[in-house]
């Protein structure tokens, strides 16, 4: 399980500092309702926001180009990181789900 799994946490800002979210990470945080990561992610890891079915708010530090690139640049199979959040609010503007997976 991940560094955060299962635990009762509602809205989570990821330190600056921070470059990597691990593999399944917040999995199962299902309370969990407002992420705020840092533009110095890098990298998501497999599953790191599975079944976090509470998510209504991802807010990134960055632009919509540095986000693809976070989660693209890891392999082409990748897709969008959230089950069930279709919108990553970046610092200039939105990115839409249905415009990433394409």
């Amino acid at each position: 399980p991940g560094f955060f799994s299962s635990r009762d946490i509602v809205m989570y800002k990821i330190p600056d500092n921070i470059i990597y979210i691990g593999p399944g990470a917040f999995r199962d945080c299902w309370q969990l309702t407002k992420l705020i990561m840092p533009q110095k992610i890098m990298a998501i890891g497999h599953e790191a926001f599975q079944g976090c079915f509470s998510l209504e708010e991802v807010i990134y530090k960055g632009t919509k180009q540095e986000f693809s690139e976070t989660v693209w640049g890891q392999s082409s199979g990748i897709k969008w990181p959230f089950e069930d959040i279709t919108v990553v609010k970046c610092t200039d503007g939105e990115l839409i789900q249905n415009d990433f997976d394409k």
